[in-house]
């Protein structure tokens, strides 16, 4: 009986032992670039395991120990394509604290290789990062890079982002994913022979987006949006979508909910958009003596109503006449008064615009 304990002692202590030689993600994070590694083979496989050797992680550990079994007795997501020079591991689970990795090689112009690592995990601090190292073959050794995506961050406190390296192409794209949106962004960082700089960011659908824009506004290009920001209207904790061309005379404000895009504000030479608590809309001329007001309320990043507001210049009376509609239907001149007085002060959001390409 003894003897048992004794060996079931050994083997915890042995578990033990073997789990406190990985390092965390957020570990591997604040010392990669601190860290020169010897390496002899310039294969992906053989950069991985020198990585492995100096800063082990369960992710790769357990790559290495999959990749040495037959396909089918690996119980994880294993890819080997030596050819691309491209390797990755998944555990196949969404629970937060599962790890994974990706790694791929770029060969250089000077005949040197860039080595990149990516690791993913949404429990960690660092939820995401990539570490980039040079591989010089006449000195066999993995010497620490700049980190290329050290300006990256994300657009919004809520968005799941994960960084993707190339299995084909030679592109690196960070993927910013919403939830609610249930679409997202996409930051392209391309390779010029040697390393790797921020090429354009791509949002989901914007070709519907402009679009709706020019079905309501005018706009002399057919995708007239340079840069954007993500602001939160009603509170929800939700991002709505805010586009504008360079100059800043074209822009639309989107609600988007489960894919479905819906046009809330726009300016061109006529309109300009505005905010209350809740509410966006816009406002500005709609022909001679003729002024359109457009609020639209919104409650969990969706339209709840409409209120429109036109006013017309009465050359009798030479006041302007109010019309109302609610939803469409027709609305008193009274009770949208009201209804526009409980909106309370207009919010001033100040756009941190972000490019969608380089500046010209």
């Amino acid at each position: 009986m003894k003897k048992t304990i004794i060996i079931a002692v050994a083997l915890i202590t042995g578990f033990v032992s073997a789990a406190q030689k990985n390092l965390t993600i957020d570990q591997v994070c604040d010392r990669w670039q601190k860290t020169t590694m010897k390496c002899s083979d310039g294969t992906i496989m053989g950069l991985v395991k020198a990585f492995n050797s100096m800063l082990p992680t369960y992710s790769v550990s357990e790559f290495l120990r999959e990749a040495a079994l037959p396909e089918n007795k690996r119980n994880f997501i294993v890819d080997i394509d030596n050819h691309n020079g491209y390797a990755s591991f998944a555990e196949g689970s969404d629970d937060a604290s599962s790890e994974s990795m990706t790694a791929c090689v770029w060969r250089r112009s000077n005949g040197h290789r860039l080595f990149a690592i990516a690791f993913d995990q949404p429990s960690s601090k660092q939820k995401a990062f990539a570490a980039f190292f040079d591989f010089d073959p006449k000195k066999n050794t993995l010497t620490p890079e700049r980190d290329y995506l050290r300006m990256f961050k994300t657009s919004f406190h809520n968005s799941i982002y994960g960084i993707r390296l190339p299995k084909e192409g030679k592109d690196i794209v960070i993927t910013e994913y919403f939830m609610n949106w249930w679409m997202g962004l996409r930051h392209i960082y391309k390779w010029d022979g040697n390393g790797l700089f921020w090429d354009r960011t791509e949002i989901d659908n914007i070709d519907t987006m402009s679009y709706q824009y020019r079905d309501t506004y005018y706009s002399d290009s057919k995708q007239p949006f340079e840069k954007y920001d993500l602001i939160d209207i009603d509170g929800d904790g939700e991002p709505e979508l805010w586009l504008s061309s360079d100059n800043e005379e074209s822009q639309a404000v989107y609600s988007i909910s489960q894919g479905k895009i819906t046009l809330l504000a726009g300016k061109d030479f006529k309109r300009h958009p505005f905010f209350y608590r809740n509410v966006a809309g816009d406002a500005g001329g709609c022909g001679t003596g003729c002024f359109y007001i457009q609020y639209n309320v919104m409650e969990k990043s969706m339209v709840k109503e409409r209120l429109t507001n036109m006013q017309s210049y009465n050359m009798e009376t030479d006041n302007l006449d109010d019309e109302f509609e609610l939803n469409g239907k027709p609305l008193s001149k009274k009770q949208g008064n009201i209804r526009i007085k409980a909106f309370g002060k207009q919010v001033e959001h100040s756009p941190d615009w972000r490019p969608l390409v380089p500046a010209k």
